[in-house]
């Protein structure tokens, strides 16, 4: 009799037991299928109940810089969201730091500091059960279970809560891994639309500013032109009276006088040409085939007096093996201004050499003379406009300034190299282009 009623007895926990696994295996079906923590928190309240017998449970939850604390009853539910750092205090807390299970009951109960501040100071509580479930520093869970009878929490309700604990974690690393994502995503959608209004912002603030360049070069060429058409014609006034003057007087003084006059207006005239050639515009000019040899004859008859004067030997290499196509007037205006200043700055007899390298894609012109030179410290200053590398220096300071300017409206550049009364090398290097 006493046998059958062990055997009955043990077939009713039995079946008890497989009650509870099989509520189990529901919770974690509806917990797998939740896909936020509110759903997790009605889980936790419907099915918890059926499985482990409690007065108060909590998970303590912690991701990262993130605290979900939940607390079921047998009649409600709620859970709290907050940073870490606020939650440190708590006792779940104290548990997760020792990584140890905890029972507290009787005075060990009372005497607990946390306690009387946590969801465990009801009265008609006697035991408390705390498992820790330690994965790393930063992410871990705390599973504590409060009940109204001072015995120890059985073996099977530790292995269930423990099931229950692994499962919530896991769940609830998802959910905070994938809000987490969601909101790395939100922020570089909004960083995106930051960067593509700044983008549109700096395009229009580009645009605008490119169209003021654009007219204000506009301008610049036009005042270049007229300027110097306006103030050539009284030049030229100025110019012819000298030569009428020279007819009339025979006075050696007064022809002395003219003659200065004459010289400084071709000064001028000078100047101003070179200023009228940045108003010419590459991209609204015809392009032709260039005749270097017709460039290069042009230019000793421009400066026939001064070569004479100087007795100046000049040379012509043409090494193009293919023939040019490109703009022939800011090409013949650049070897002007290079040959001027080669003159200009001579040393004893000007030797001044012209070299032209044409070659697939690219146009190398070498002009070389053996004149003052320039101190490397001066090489780029040169360049700069009004710049004249010392004071007895009769030119304008615009002839390499300008050069300059015209090779790059042909998409080149220009660089120098030099020994101090040796000799001075000016490159010129551009696209060429060939019919």
């Amino acid at each position: 009799m006493d046998g059958g009623k062990v055997m009955h007895k043990e077939a009713i926990q039995l079946h008890h037991q497989q009650l509870r696994y099989e509520a189990f295996l529901s919770f974690a079906t509806s917990l797998s299928n939740c896909n936020d923590i509110p759903g997790v928190r009605k889980v936790l309240s419907i099915h918890l109940k059926r499985i482990v017998d409690f007065f108060v449970l909590t998970f303590y939850v912690k991701y990262g810089n993130t605290v979900l604390h939940f607390k079921i009853t047998k009649s409600s539910s709620s859970y709290v969201k907050a940073e870490a750092a606020v939650r440190a205090g708590t006792f779940e807390a104290g548990v997760a730091a020792t990584g140890l299970p905890l029972h507290l009951s009787g005075q060990a109960l009372l005497r607990h500091p946390l306690l009387h501040s946590a969801h465990f100071s009801h009265t008609r509580i006697q035991h408390v059960y705390a498992l820790p479930l330690l994965h790393t520093p930063n992410m871990y869970l705390v599973v504590a279970a409060a009940s109204t009878h001072p015995q120890h929490t059985p073996a099977a309700d530790e292995n269930f809560l423990r099931l229950i604990g692994q499962s919530l974690y896991c769940k609830l690393s998802q959910l905070l891994l994938q809000a987490h994502i969601d909101d790395l995503q939100s922020r570089l959608e909004q960083q995106r639309a930051e960067i593509t209004r700044l983008n549109q912002s700096l395009e229009m603030s580009i645009r605008v500013a490119t169209e003021k360049l654009v007219s204000s070069n506009e301008e610049l060429r036009s005042l270049f032109y007229h300027t110097a058409h306006e103030f050539r014609a009284p030049l030229m006034n100025i110019l012819a009276h000298a030569n009428l003057a020279e007819m009339l007087f025979t006075d050696p003084h007064v022809l002395e006088m003219f003659a200065g006059n004459r010289a400084a207006v071709h000064n001028l005239d000078r100047m101003l040409v070179k200023l009228n050639s940045l108003s010419n515009d590459a991209s609204q000019t015809k392009f032709e085939t260039i005749d270097f040899h017709k460039i290069f004859t042009a230019l000793l008859h421009r400066f026939d007096a001064a070569i004479t004067a100087q007795n100046a030997r000049i040379s012509l290499h043409d090494q193009s093996i293919l023939p040019l196509y490109s703009n022939a007037r800011m090409i013949s205006n650049i070897l002007e201004y290079l040959l001027e200043n080669a003159l200009l700055y001579s040393r004893g007899q000007p030797v001044i050499s012209l070299k032209i390298l044409n070659l697939e894609g690219q146009c190398l012109i070498t002009l070389q003379d053996n004149g003052q030179g320039i101190p490397a410290a001066l090489h780029e200053r040169v360049f700069d406009m009004y710049f004249r590398g010392n004071a007895a220096s009769t030119g304008h300071g615009l002839g390499l300034y300008v050069a300059r300017k015209l090779v790059g409206q042909l998409q080149g550049s220009i660089w120098l190299e030099s020994e101090s009364n040796a000799y001075t090398r000016v490159h010129v290097s551009f696209p060429s282009t060939h019919p």
